[in-house]
């Protein structure tokens, strides 16, 4: 399409009146403009410009049209550019959309100066008021609850005031001797995502846990003010402060507060109490891990293989399902896709779908056809996409359409039955995050249907929504105890059997990213002359060719000799002086991350980051921890201890994590190296050590420990004479004094919330959950470890057989017998005729070292998702214990396995009904492993509706009409000798086996015990 007729048909669409208006100066501008990129776009030039004759364009449009004010004529250029990508089919420089940024003041000017007397005064009513209140009945009580958070635990935010009043009728949650209720507050126009964890003080957490509700006195659901005040007048009423003191509206009352938690809390904390920028408390998950509180796993264990399988309930280290692991479509369109070159993954994917190997049902290659598209096409946006944004989409969305659709045909769909289809899709969603990447995924799907095979548009069949969705914030950190016992354990990972260095690499990666906070490219990226030891040690973060940053004020440099221990600076300079050494030799590559004997490239992330993922998970209990974590940790950790160096600290915070405790007591240290003698400018330290232009940014998402601070610095809660503690507990006098006496204010506390159980809920530490242990030595789960490793070290490094025998407890014989039932089994053929497809799904890799004793070896496909790893954890429990009671007949079956498994589903083949032998074997092995006789499939390739073969079979197993016989069309329909097979195979409890990840965790549990039967049996040998 000519660019003259897309212009036609873009005013053809329905435009608003001041749109068209600036359309069509836009469009006389363009054909009086003299540069390229305009002379393309009003038709006087075919070929397309450049990005930078675009960019050129932009301001050209800027200076003339917008008067570098008027913003519109960009927007429209920008729209009409997308219009001519989307419908044209071509690739045109998007130009940007213009934005006009206004002055903001600043969130941290002084608080206007106003008189905070009045304030401090009404503290001191509310102390006398509690010290005559007979009783707290509901609506004062909760006028005193307000009153008390807003001058004495800083709660001056009327949005967090109202959140807290309804939370007045729920439970308190105590961790570690300490209260808190975490409050959702909205942010950025969205309910409920900014978190703020309220720490009440000892007298407003009195009033809470005493406090008894009745919803009926409450104020009606209103605005904050509408809703909040009734209820603090009424206390001001009550109280003896004087009538000239009294607040005369709610507005006052929230200014004298403000005014007074300004003069008595930091400037920082001060703006974070008012709400005047945002701070995400740290998530209640990693709050509680911190005080040694896990997830419960107390629960009753189901055994996997009885539950229905829940889509999408699995996800692998990125937060993302891979693709179905047991088809061979999904295999070779996996590999085709991998990489970042768009060209070569288009050629591979042609290949694939011209191939005639694979024998794929329409919805397969219906999404080849898709991921086709992506790679040569623009998606829906006008723009190409990146292969990693295709593969996500296959992943996600691809994945659920196949699994949904069965073997119908989706470009034939209507509009109702697509609509049907996408809901099922959406459906599968398990929070807003995962929802949101589901719809841009079948957004894209759509354009792909619309635009090849003509279906309806997308908007006359449903609505999917557009842009981004804001979702809450990731804060979660680790803390200083974790982190050396993360760093232990990476040393200890046996990464030196991979190559020399790697494991010191992984360690000093971890350190960069927990003490000085850098993203996991910048790490990645580093070069040796990024390093300066010289003088005060430092590293630079620069853009060079190659690598780009992510902004502009990520270019900076982190002081080392102020962020790193003794120990971690000394493992820094030694490895930059063994890399500089290795440089002098090789001369091969400049990465300060790079092993010059493996390859003169940058070390693959794929090496070391799901290593440091796995330990850090492990360590911390914690299945959502990732490298980015690191940075947040940073960010949190150096604020806090820049703010307790400043203005001190009045508690305790962690005395479950002595190591951070004392760091934190320390925290005089770091300002001392970081700062010297500056003040006040802790927030700006650490935006300037982020890489961010402003402290907006690290607050907003990085910094989560502001709510620490204020406990931390925060004397107010120390000030309450013993008269007051004890007339707002509500404890006998006695009682109450000795109690402060002997056990202080937490002593007391304990005993309020005794006396009111019913509002509090109170989390004890418990054990960490084992995300991944390292099984006991002579199990089962050992052995096969044992194997699964030294194949893998064998493969990829040049180490020599006899010490990996050693490091693994396998013999020198035994090694040799693997090596030797391996390559046995990855030359067995699915059949004679088709000699290049392995039975078992071995694939070829080449070795990831130079100087490997291998040049390729052949490696089963591992399982992937969690799903199918536990399905390989509990078969290799279960077989541990048949083994024990009939070995003999569990290695028929193995070996019967091996030999006769339907490769592309993952059923057994059984040929003659006149020797039903070791099918009754199969069948007695699969019962006595867990599954029931209903959760088997029967599956009969004779298509006469009275079977011989068929009555033979369920003759000889005994085979009732309670087990049903499914039919199936036989793959060659000219063979007669398949009208006799039986097929059995395990059935998970899904409509869809073939795409149940748990079928493939049994499949790999075979073949490994397979592989590893010269250990396990030795008469086999």
């Amino acid at each position: 399409m000519t660019i003259e007729l897309i212009w036609e048909s873009f005013f053809a669409l329905e435009l608003e009146t001041e749109t068209r208006q600036a359309a069509q100066k836009l469009q006389k501008f363009l054909a009086d403009s003299p540069s390229k990129a305009a002379k393309f776009l009003s038709g006087r030039l075919s070929k397309t410009c450049s990005a930078q004759e675009m960019r050129e364009l932009e301001n050209e449009v800027h200076e003339s049209l917008g008067k570098r004010q008027d913003t519109r004529y960009g927007k429209v250029l920008r729209l009409f550019v997308e219009y001519a990508n989307r419908n044209g089919g071509n690739s045109i420089p998007l130009p940007a959309v213009p934005i006009r940024l206004e002055a903001q003041p600043s969130v941290f000017t002084d608080f206007s100066p106003i008189n905070a007397e009045g304030a401090e005064d009404w503290r001191l009513c509310l102390s006398r008021w509690l010290e005559s209140a007979p009783a707290i009945d509901s609506r004062l009580g909760a006028g005193a609850l307000l009153v008390s958070a807003s001058l004495n635990s800083g709660v001056v935010d009327s949005g967090a005031l109202l959140e807290l009043l309804k939370a007045a009728s729920h439970e308190l949650t105590v961790v570690g001797g300490r209260a808190y209720i975490d409050l959702q507050l909205p942010w950025r126009g969205s309910a409920n995502l900014e978190r703020r964890r309220w720490l009440p003080d000892a007298v407003s957490e009195s009033i809470f846990l005493r406090l008894k509700i009745n919803p009926e006195e409450l104020p009606k659901p209103q605005s904050p003010a509408k809703s909040l005040w009734p209820l603090i007048k009424s206390w001001f009423e009550d109280s003896d402060c004087c009538a000239k003191n009294t607040p005369r509206n709610f507005s006052e009352f929230i200014r004298a507060s403000k005014a007074l938690n300004y003069h008595e809390v930091p400037m920082d904390v001060g703006a974070y109490m008012a709400r005047r920028h945002i701070s995400h408390s740290l998530r209640p998950e990693a709050w509680q891990r911190l005080h040694h509180v896990y997830p419960g796993t107390d629960d009753p264990e189901i055994p996997f293989m009885h539950l229905e399988k829940v889509e999408g309930g699995s996800k692998t280290d990125a937060g993302e399902d891979p693709v179905t692991e047991t088809f061979e479509w999904a295999s070779a369109l996996w590999r085709a896709l991998k990489g970042e070159d768009r060209e070569c993954a288009a050629q591979k994917l042609k290949k694939l779908l011209e191939d005639g190997t694979y024998s794929v049902g329409k919805p397969e290659r219906l999404l080849t056809e898709w991921a086709l598209a992506l790679c040569t096409k623009p998606a829906s946006s006008g723009k190409g996409i990146a292969l990693s944004t295709t593969r996500q989409y296959l992943t996600q969305a691809g994945k659920r359409l196949a699994a949904l659709s069965g073997d119908e045909d989706i470009a034939s769909f209507d509009a109702t039955e697509l609509e049907e289809l996408y809901v099922e899709v959406i459906s599968d969603g398990q929070n807003p995050g995962f929802t949101d990447k589901l719809r841009r995924g079948l957004r894209e799907f759509h354009h792909f249907l619309h635009h090849q095979y003509g279906v309806p548009k997308l908007s006359e069949v449903m609505n999917l929504g557009g842009g981004s969705i804001l979702h809450p914030v990731d804060a979660n950190i680790i803390s200083l105890d974790e982190y050396h016992e993360i760093r232990a354990r990476i040393r200890d990972a046996d990464l030196e059997l991979k190559a020399p260095g790697l494991s010191v690499i992984a360690e000093l990666i971890f350190v960069l990213g927990f003490r000085c906070g850098l993203r996991r490219m910048e790490t990645l990226a580093l070069r040796i002359r990024d390093v300066h030891l010289l003088g005060r040690p430092e590293i630079i973060v620069r853009r060079y060719h190659g690598h780009r940053l992510k902004t502009e004020n990520a270019k900076r440099k982190m002081p080392v000799q102020a962020l790193l221990d003794e120990d971690e600076l000394k493992l820094l300079r030694d490895w930059v002086n063994h890399r500089r050494s290795e440089e002098q030799v090789f001369s091969r590559c400049e990465a300060l991350f790079s092993i010059p004997q493996k390859a003169p490239v940058p070390i693959d992330q794929e090496q070391v980051i799901p290593v440091i993922h796995g330990i850090m998970r492990q360590v911390a209990g914690d299945p959502s921890l990732r490298y980015h974590h690191l940075r947040h940790s940073f960010a949190s950790w150096t604020y806090l201890r820049l703010s307790l160096a400043q203005h001190g600290k009045h508690c305790e915070l962690f005395h479950d994590q002595p190591l951070t405790e004392q760091w934190l007591n320390q925290s005089n240290d770091l300002q001392e190296r970081l700062l010297g003698e500056r003040h006040r400018v802790n927030l700006y330290s650490v935006a300037r050590l982020l890489g961010h232009a402003g402290p907006d940014m690290s607050l907003e998402h990085y910094v989560h420990t502001l709510d620490l601070a204020g406990l931390a610095i925060d004397e107010r809660r120390a000030v309450f004479t013993e008269k007051t503690l004890v007339a707002a507990s509500g404890v006998p006098e006695s009682s109450a004094y000795r109690l402060l006496k002997n056990a202080g204010v937490a002593g007391l506390l304990k005993r309020v919330r005794a006396d009111h159980p019913r509002k509090v809920n109170e989390l004890l530490p418990n054990a960490k959950p084992n995300l991944r242990s390292e099984p006991e030595e002579g199990t089962l789960q050992f052995t096969l470890a044992s194997v699964e490793r030294y194949l893998k070290y064998r493969q990829g490094t040049p180490i020599e057989k006899k010490v990996l025998a050693e490091r693994f407890g396998l013999s020198e014989e035994e090694c040799s017998l693997i090596e030797s039932q391996r390559d046995y089994l990855a030359a067995l053929r699915s059949n004679d005729k088709r000699i290049k497809s392995s039975r078992h799904r071995f694939v070829a890799r080449t070795a990831a070292c130079e100087n490997s004793v291998k040049d390729s070896m052949d490696l089963h496909t591992e399982p992937r998702t969690q799903t199918s790893k536990e399905a390989y954890q509990e078969f290799t429990d279960r077989v541990e214990l048949l083994l024990k009671e009939n070995s003999e007949s569990v290695w028929e079956v193995v070996d019967y396995y091996i030999h006769n498994q339907w490769k592309t589903w993952n059923a057994l083949i059984f040929r003659d009904p006149d020797k039903p032998e070791m099918a009754r074997k199969y069948l007695q092995f699969l019962e006595a492993i867990g599954f029931r006789r209903r959760q088997l499939q029967f599956v009969c390739c004779d298509p006469r509706g009275r079977s011989v073969p068929l009555a033979g079979w369920k003759r000889a197993l005994g085979l009732t009409a309670r087990d049903t016989i499914k039919r199936r069309e036989p793959t060659n329909k000219q063979s007669k000798a398949v009208a006799d097979w039986l097929f059995i195979a395990p059935d998970f409890g899904t409509e869809c086996d073939e795409f149940d990840d748990r079928l493939f965790g049994y499949r790999y549990f075979m073949v490994m015990l397979a592989t590893a039967m010269p250990v396990l049996n030795p008469r086999s040998a």
